[in-house]
């Protein structure tokens, strides 16, 4: 009897996957004119202007896994994505199969009072003003390169928690598939500017804010 209970069992794990562990993956990557980006690359955009990219660092952090809109899974911490690191470029966690995924593009307002911290939040990463205390939860640099050869330098250093002005964004896509690429389209971020204008924001305030906000309409997932 216990041989036929134990095959019965057995056929039932083998044939559901009862006790497997699954896994969703993520691997992110960035682009320009539907071009995958290598830093320090000049890049052609379709009005004939160019651009280079020389630091894009970005924070995901606080995943949250869904299936039927039920929370499935919670995977809390700070994740950072740094093109000059490939192996950042991919996260992998072990949940079963989920239809929808949220997470955070930056860093909560607790993590940022919570003091220097180490891993991917340890202030060596180049993330942190120790002038104001909290994170940068988007970094991208480069050079623009007008039709006429004129070339602008931008930095945009995208970061602050504080009211009214906070940039912490929350990305919501659909996770129904164990193997996901999430793609940020850094041409269409950089076109929308008016980089003349305005090249350069360091510091949290209403344009930091705003900058935020677009950045993160240029993520998509398949």
């Amino acid at each position: 009897m216990d041989k036929i209970v134990y095959g019965f069992v057995l056929c039932f794990i083998l044939n559901t996957g009862y006790g497997q562990t699954t896994s969703i993956n993520f691997t992110f990557q960035s682009s320009i004119s539907n071009e995958y980006i290598e830093l320090n690359t000049i890049y052609s955009l379709s009005d004939s202007s160019k651009m280079e990219i020389t630091t894009c660092r970005f924070y995901v952090s606080n995943f949250t896994f869904y299936s039927n809109n039920k929370l499935v899974s919670e995977q809390k911490g700070a994740f950072l994505i740094d093109l000059e690191n490939p192996e950042s470029l991919q996260l992998s966690f072990p949940i079963s199969v989920v239809d929808s995924v949220r997470f955070n593009l930056g860093i909560d307002s607790s993590t940022n009072v919570a003091g220097i911290l180490d891993g991917d939040l340890d202030p060596i990463k180049g993330m942190y003003w120790t002038w104001n205390s909290g994170y940068i939860n988007s970094k991208v640099e480069g050079t623009f390169t007008k039709t006429n050869g004129v070339k602008i330098p931008f930095e945009y250093h995208l970061g602050g928690y504080l009211p009214p002005y906070p940039t912490l964004q929350t990305l919501t896509f659909s996770c129904e598939k164990s193997e996901k690429i999430v793609k940020l389209d850094l041409s269409e971020f950089i076109s929308s500017l008016e980089i003349e204008k305005c090249n350069n924001v360091m510091i949290p305030g209403p344009k930091a804010a705003e900058l935020s906000n677009f950045l993160a309409t240029c993520f998509k997932i398949d």
